[in-house]
This record gives C-alpha cells, sequence and structure tokens, in this order.
C-alpha cells in the first residue's frame, strides 16, 4: 500500500531539509553563524541522553519565577516577560498585523486566547471524542506537574485549577464562525480608550516589557473573553493563576525535553490526531529546527532544490495551463461572449 503522492513528497521533502541541516550540523561553524545555530540546535535535540540526564531543569528558572511571584501586579508583569520569550503565559495574544479598515498601516492587535486545548467546542462540547479529549488533556496536565516533582495529589489540584480558568474564558470565546465575521473581529480604539475599557489589565506594563513601541491604537478583537480574562485575573487566586503558568511554560517545552515528557506529549496528542507511533527523532529534531529558522531553512532549500531553472518550468507551464483553460472558454456553447470576455 502507498502513502499517497503527497505523503510521498512529503517525506521526500523532510529528508531534502535534513540534508541542508547535516551540512551544518556535522562540520565546525563559525561561533555566532547562521550555520552555527542551526548546527546546534539540531544537535542539542538529537542528543537524547544529554535530555535525559536534564530532565526538566532547562525549565526550572522559568518555574522558579513563576513559583516567587507575590502579588497579582507581579503576575501579570512576570507572565508577560515569558510570553515574550515564546512560554504563551499570559491569556490572550498581542501582535501586529495589518489594520482591517487601512490596509496600508499597520495596528496592534489584541485577541482571545490562554485556552490549552486551542478551541472552545474542546471545552463546551459534550460528545464522546470530546469528552475523551478533555480526559487525556487532564490526565496530560496531571502527568506534567508529576513530572516536575509535584506528588499526585497536588498534580491534580493544579491541573483541576488550570482547567477551569481555561473553561470559564472558553465560556466566553468566539466560535470559529464568529471568529470568521470581519466586522465583529474588529474594535479599534486608542490606548487610552483601551486602558479605560479594560482596566484590569496592566496593558503599560504588559507591552513594555513585551517590547513595543509607544502606539496611538489597538484593535481589540473579541472584547467578551477579553473582560473575562480581567475578572479571572482578579477573582482567582494567586496560587491557582501560578499553576496556569507553570503548565503553560510546561507543556510548551514537553517534547524538547526528557523521554518521560515526550511520551506524556505522544500520549495526549494521539488522542487528538489518531497517530498510533511517535515520529522518529531525526524528524521531530528536523521539525523543530525548520519551524524555529523557517525563513533561513526556506532559502536554503530554494536555492539547492528549486532554482532559477526550476521557476521558468513551473512559470512555463502555468502559462500554458492558463492558454488551455482559455481555449476550452472560448468553445464553450454554454456561455455567453460577455462572460467568456470577463
Amino acid at each position: 500500500m502507498t502513502n499517497g503522492a503527497f505523503m510521498d513528497l512529503y517525506e521526500q521533502n523532510q529528508k531534502q531539509i535534513q540534508e541542508l541541516i547535516l551540512q551544518f550540523s556535522t562540520t565546525p561553524q563559525q561561533k555566532g553563524s547562521l550555520g552555527q545555530k542551526i548546527g546546534t540546535l539540531y544537535n542539542q535535540m538529537m542528543d537524547s541522553v544529554r535530555r535525559n540526564k536534564e530532565g526538566f531543569q532547562p525549565i526550572v528558572k522559568n518555574l522558579e519565577r513563576i513559583r516567587a511571584i507575590k502579588d497579582r501586579k507581579e503576575y501579570q508583569r512576570v507572565t508577560a516577560e515569558l510570553d515574550r520569550r515564546g512560554e504563551s503565559t499570559m491569556m490572550y495574544g498581542i501582535g501586529v498585523s495589518a489594520d482591517q479598515r487601512q490596509a496600508d498601516r499597520n495596528i496592534v492587535g489584541i485577541g482571545q486566547g490562554g485556552l490549552g486545548l486551542g478551541t472552545r467546542d474542546y471545552y463546551l462540547n459534550d460528545d464522546a471524542q470530546t469528552q475523551a479529549v478533555r480526559k487525556a488533556y487532564m490526565d496530560y496536565n496531571t502527568k506534567l506537574f508529576t513530572l516536575v516533582g509535584y506528588d499526585e495529589a497536588t498534580a491534580k489540584q493544579k491541573a483541576d485549577a488550570v482547567y477551569a480558568i481555561e473553561k470559564r474564558i472558553a465560556e466566553k470565546s468566539y466560535s470559529r464562525v464568529q471568529l470568521r465575521d470581519i466586522n465583529a473581529n474588529y474594535h479599534k480604539m486608542s490606548f487610552d480608550e483601551l486602558c479605560e475599557q479594560f482596566p484590569g489589565i496592566d496593558w503599560t506594563t504588559v507591552f513594555w516589557v513585551s517590547g513595543f513601541p509607544a502606539f496611538d491604537s489597538v484593535d481589540m478583537g473579541q472584547p467578551e473573553p477579553l473582560h473575562e480574562v480581567e475578572k479571572v485575573l482578579a477573582e482567582t487566586s494567586i496560587d491557582d493563576l501560578k499553576s496556569y503558568a507553570e503548565l503553560r511554560i510546561i507543556s510548551g517545552s514537553a517534547s524538547y525535553m526528557s523521554d518521560d515528557f515526550r511520551k506524556a506529549a505522544f500520549a495526549f496528542s494521539s488522542v487528538l490526531s489518531g497517530q498510533q507511533q511517535d515520529d522518529p527523532l531525526w524528524k521531530r529534531a528536523t521539525n523543530l529546527v525548520n519551524g524555529v529558522m523557517g525563513n533561513a531553512i526556506g532559502k536554503m532549500y530554494c536555492e539547492k532544490y528549486f532554482p532559477e531553472s526550476s521557476k521558468k518550468r513551473v512559470l512555463e507551464l502555468v502559462r500554458n495551463l492558463q492558454v488551455a483553460l482559455g481555449q476550452r472558454i472560448n468553445e464553450a456553447t454554454w456561455m455567453s461572449a460577455e462572460t467568456k470576455a470577463e
């Protein structure tokens, strides 16, 4: 039985990307160079002996920062600092994109987020598959807390607390259908209006520690879940808030630490995907490098596997298809002359 053309192309692509990476990971590279960064990242992921020896030590400092938080104001500052480093510790997303009402300008955007399961349906639906996913998610989160040293009872308590926070946010989050409504997801306001209408979030601190320069306006994509985040930050105990941030750090690194973390991560993801066997380590290492340094890898890939001669061949193929399509349109008897011209 064959995998099909698309899977064959995917496998071929994976091997070609690995070949590009290996030229840097198997030979000495100048310190600080792009090649050195690519090779080092790949080799670190491939070094399972080192990862198993280290366990969760790579994230201990970040966990300690969370555990040392004393109040809610400090919580918002620390989680914003960690979120900037890719830890996803905030309960919403911030970024910059084109203004939907003025496409020649960029605007700061704020949007719903904070859900470990990604979409609200997993928290609100009650079909058998969704219930299975929720159970697997709770088991996974409990396992992660035990892997960083908590006893079973404490781990379950912390996992329950995190889920309670996420469900509150999910109940106010937009559905996938609602997210497709451009008008319903565009709420432009000034920074002062943002601070006035959403006072429960320390926006000045959040944007400052996130590295944003001063700006005048912002697009609040989904106001309702952000108002719920305000309530969560005000009403949830500081210990439960810290459990939420802890879990974001642990789960974000689970696939890149020791094998017991990866085993737990795959057991959960297999419930979502149906995949029965984990990818080999070289594929996971290749995907990691490609994910972190995709632009650089993409440029190298095109230079080696898609040279200018290949580009010309593809353009010629497209032009031939356009000519053939034009001929078919001209020969169609059911089309009017006006429609053919269009």
